[in-house]
């Protein structure tokens, strides 16, 4: 057998195996994905609240993020809170030694990063997905590969599930659990609320601090 033929078919037993049939788009997958999570084609904006251990320490993160990019994280430990707040035009935080700054491009591109992969569990794939890449992992796992500011991020989808079952980003990769197509848990993370408004200002309701200069003009936010 012609070795062309061999990873044809090495291929295509990978895609049935996975629950992606040979005719199934990448269209088919991401609508599945959509469909599993039910959200309301309303909702604007998210409220999440998980608890964590970081270096030993219980950890609450509050996090809230808009359809169209804005997130707001808030994170207590027992000793220290870090404040980050990111728009279209840029992230300031404010560090656990009350230290206020802009962060830097590389910083600011992985923000971006995680706040992406936040909106993308409060409200399933967004219209950047219809740029995104299919494939299928060594075990036959359906991936989908999205880039955002420049990187990378791999979602494996759970093929009865339709949902993912663990995403990759910035060299590390998370396991996802859900309930009821709500996210549950990711990597160590629990969440203990997960809900959806369609009030998209409701985002800046959560006042920040006066070290973060945020303005309002418009629909549009200047840092």
């Amino acid at each position: 057998m012609a070795a062309w033929v061999r990873i044809f078919l090495l291929a295509l037993v990978l895609l049935v195996s996975s629950g992606v049939t040979a005719g199934a788009t990448q269209e088919d997958v991401i609508t599945a994905w959509r469909n599993a999570m039910h959200v309301d084609a309303r909702a604007r904006t998210a409220v999440l609240r998980s608890t964590a251990t970081d270096d030993g320490l219980a950890t609450t993160i509050d996090e809230w993020v808009t359809t169209d990019g804005r997130y707001h994280r808030i994170t207590n430990r027992v000793f220290d809170r870090e404040d980050l707040l990111l728009t279209r035009r840029g992230a300031r935080l404010l560090d656990w030694n009350n230290f206020a700054r802009d962060l830097d491009s590389t910083e600011l591109a992985r923000v971006r990063g995680e706040a992406f992969i936040v909106e993308t569990l409060a409200f399933g794939p967004d219209a950047s997905f219809a740029a995104a890449q299919l494939s299928a992992s060594e075990d036959g796992a359906v991936q989908v590969t999205v880039s955002t500011a420049g990187e990378p991020i791999v979602w494996t989808l759970d093929a009865q599930a339709h949902l993912p079952s663990s995403v990759s980003a910035d060299g590390e990769e998370r396991a996802i659990v859900w309930r009821d197509g709500v996210v549950a848990q990711i990597g160590d993370a629990t969440m203990t609320q997960v809900s959806l408004t369609r009030e998209r200002r409701h985002f800046f309701d959560i006042q920040p601090p006066a070290y973060i200069d945020v303005m309002m003009v418009g629909d549009s936010v200047v840092i």
